[in-house]
């Protein structure tokens, strides 16, 4: 449909369908850039003709079969395929995730210390918009083998880095009259956010649950609160008392006017 994609950090894997995992075709163009593409049935890419020519731009990323994958090219009467051109740094061996229990568990798709992926994607990210942090809110750029060069990892989530403490939040205000945190975090169960106000007077205290999508998971808390130390326990589950995916999540205080923020780690 004459239109180009840029499909950048991503990991398709371990998806399955009459046709391929990613389909392509009738124009336009996909840019693909440190991404995982491995396990998806029998074809990882479904192309079919159309009108114009389309194109598959690939470079530092991890493809099954490497620069000769498994494509299922759909026939038809119009005159133009698909053509797909490889740059450098294709990779073909498997992406060695971390693993779990869960193979639904987004933290299942970290990259273990024996992945080839770590350190192996675009040198040179400008001009790629990426955000600063990775999936898991660390830095989307580190030296993950200790070479002492760092690059981007191919994938969702950067190997060994560091929580990113950078983030630019303009309308959250951190202020010196609340004191916030939560134990454990990570947690699995249940974790307790302790918190002390210092207001000059009792004041409406609101503590929210958010989803890196910044959706409203929970409401944990909304009354007036007196001067003092304070705590509250979340267990894990939405406003309907389902419980929530395992990843990242941010807790809110809002007290009268003033707000500030935390990130916290669910894992089941």
């Amino acid at each position: 449909n004459n239109e180009n994609v840029d499909f950048f950090n991503n990991i398709v894997f371990d998806n399955s369908s009459n046709g391929g995992a990613i389909a392509v075709g009738e124009g336009g163009t996909i840019n693909i850039k440190n991404s995982i593409i491995y396990g998806n049935g029998n074809y990882q890419f479904q192309t079919h003709r159309g009108n114009e020519p389309s194109y598959v731009n690939i470079e530092h990323s991890l493809i099954q079969g490497g620069t000769n994958p498994s494509v299922l090219h759909i026939a038809g009467t119009e005159p133009y395929g698909v053509e797909f051109n490889w740059g450098e740094g294709i990779i073909a061996s498997p992406p060695d995730f971390i693993g779990g229990e869960d193979e639904y568990d987004p933290l299942y798709y970290q990259l273990s210390e024996f992945s080839s992926c770590i350190d192996a994607g675009t040198p040179d990210t400008t001009g790629l918009f990426l955000p600063p942090w990775d999936l898991l809110y660390n830095y989307r750029v580190w030296d993950g083998n200790d070479d002492g060069t760092a690059i981007i990892d191919i994938g969702c989530y950067e190997y060994g880095a560091d929580e990113y403490t950078g983030i630019d939040e303009p309308e959250i205000i951190v202020p010196t009259e609340i004191e916030m945190s939560n134990y454990p975090n990570p947690f699995n169960s249940s974790t307790t956010i302790s918190f002390e106000l210092s207001t000059k007077n009792a004041k409406n205290t609101k503590i929210e649950i958010y989803n890196v999508k910044g959706q409203k998971v929970k409401t944990l808390l909304n009354e007036h609160l007196a001067n003092g130390k304070h705590s509250v326990i979340w267990f894990g589950l939405n406003d309907d008392n389902i419980p929530v995916n395992s990843g990242i999540y941010f807790y809110k205080i809002k007290v009268g006017n003033i707000k500030t923020v935390k990130r916290m780690l669910f894992l089941k």
